[in-house]
């Protein structure tokens, strides 16, 4: 009669921790944060490389946190960790033509910080412009298209072409990053011009509006075609649109000090 007893009283301690753990899980919020990647070497280093983003024990690069209630100056491009740089492809199909636009080199400059929600999650938002350059029309392909900076409707600089501010947050988009134009619908503009063949309604200024969402791994942001047009948030002339490209960030932190601009991770953390 005793053990049984035990026995029921254990059990019931159990659904206990079990029901206060539970109810601790439930009430813990999922944010992200963004941290310098420095390099410190073994063994405090975590990850194996300048973008923060592949674990490796004793490795050579560590997360550390910005200074607080700072807002860091950030720059960013399209390089990888090996310093090869990522083309930005943009795709859709504009009046019933398939429309490509890749740009080989990617550059941009603004701010980053972190922040803390009313509800406690903590988030990354930033601001930045960027510029592509070294851009083609690479569909449709041998038509004579190219592309160029959107002067007011006329044609500016040929295979460069800029965004307007843009914000991004991780605030509410669990494991992802939001871009979103500062102001208005516009996400950039360009013109193509030069199309042969039957081609020439492509022959115009067109608009990149609305809003995708990335992926970050480290100081990285990843988007992939599949997922952005998933997404059925941005529009290339009004046709639906996807972006496959890598950006990475990088900003000067006052904690560190000097004039290198290091990658900016952004991590998930859990806080209750």
């Amino acid at each position: 009669m005793n053990g049984r007893k035990t026995t029921v009283g254990l059990c019931m301690l159990c659904a206990l921790v079990f029901s206060a753990f539970a109810a601790q899980s439930a009430n813990a919020i999922t944010g992200t944060t963004a941290f310098t990647c420095k390099k410190v070497g073994p063994p405090e280093g975590q990850f194996t490389g300048s973008h923060c983003i592949a674990t490796q024990p004793d490795a050579s690069w560590a997360h550390v946190p910005f200074a607080s209630n700072t807002t860091t100056t950030t720059t960013a491009n399209n390089e990888d960790e090996a310093g090869e740089k990522i083309p930005t492809i943009f795709k859709a199909t504009v009046g019933g033509l398939p429309l490509e636009i890749e740009a080989k080199t990617v550059s941009g400059s603004g701010w980053m910080t972190n922040a803390i929600a009313a509800s406690g999650e903590h988030y990354v938002h930033k601001a930045s412009l960027f510029t592509f350059e070294e851009a083609i029309v690479k569909s449709p392909a041998g038509k004579g298209c190219k592309v160029y900076t959107d002067k007011e409707g006329e044609k500016g600089a040929e295979g460069v072409f800029h965004t307007t501010e843009l914000l991004a947050t991780t605030e509410g988009q669990g494991m992802g990053l939001k871009f979103t134009p500062a102001a208005g619908e516009v996400f950039a503009t360009f013109v193509i011009s030069g199309c042969e063949g039957g081609l020439g309604a492509l022959n115009k200024t067109h608009s990149l509006t609305g809003s995708v969402v990335g992926t970050p791994a480290g100081g990285t942001t990843n988007f992939t075609h599949e997922a952005t047009t998933s997404q059925n948030t941005l529009k290339l002339s009004g046709s639906k649109a996807g972006i496959s490209a890598s950006w990475t960030t990088k900003g000067k932190d006052p904690l560190i000090g000097g004039d290198e601009y290091r990658a900016l991770s952004m991590t998930t953390v859990s806080t209750r």
